[in-house]
């Protein structure tokens, strides 16, 4: 009975507008709702494709990159992630706002068509490469690559960098013992 007598709307007062009037204002809402579903279409398409393409290990925007090799990075980045327990993402974009990277992962993104390049690592990752890693594969590697047109040797030349300076600091050290070596 409460609930009956809540939704119970009092009636409308009487309208003095025209029919032309009404009919235009019905018009206009209906616009500016049609104008509201497509924006949030749009707007909502984005985040999902950002999510999406975040867990992906290797995203090309670009379809430049072709299958065989879109594979064969594919089974990179798993023995990369199993050699080293970090994840690799090689992300290659065409335009628009590129999704973040997974935290604790190697991440190595390419803009050909700006001939840009952005990586980023966790910082023990970063120590073991070396302090200008960063700066060295951003803004002294990639260019050149980019800008003659040949970014995937230049990624294969930069995971080969990437693999060798990590197996290097890696790789077991000899023990020194505090004795002189007899002669």
């Amino acid at each position: 009975m409460i609930l009956k007598n809540f939704l119970k709307l009092p009636p409308a007062p009487p309208s003095n507008e025209s029919p032309r009037q009404k009919a235009l204002r019905r018009t206009l809402g209906f616009t500016l709702m049609a104008f509201v579903f497509w924006w949030y279409w749009q707007s909502g398409e984005q985040p999902t494709q950002n999510s999406a393409s975040q867990t992906q290990a290797i995203l090309d925007q670009t379809g430049l990159l072709e299958k065989y090799h879109a594979e064969k990075l594919e089974q990179f980045a798993k023995e990369f992630h199993t050699t080293y327990g970090i994840p690799l993402m090689v992300h290659i974009y065409k335009h628009g706002t590129p999704a973040p990277c997974i935290p604790d992962s190697v991440c190595i993104r390419l803009f050909p068509y700006k001939g840009q390049s952005d990586f980023h690592a966790p910082p023990l990752v970063l120590s073991l490469l070396g302090k200008d890693a960063v700066n060295d594969l951003q803004y002294t590697h990639f260019p050149p690559y980019l800008a003659g047109g040949t970014w995937p040797e230049g990624l294969a030349a930069a995971l080969r960098t990437i693999t060798t300076r990590l197996d290097a600091a890696l790789a077991p050290q000899p023990k020194k013992s505090g004795l002189a070596p007899s002669n």
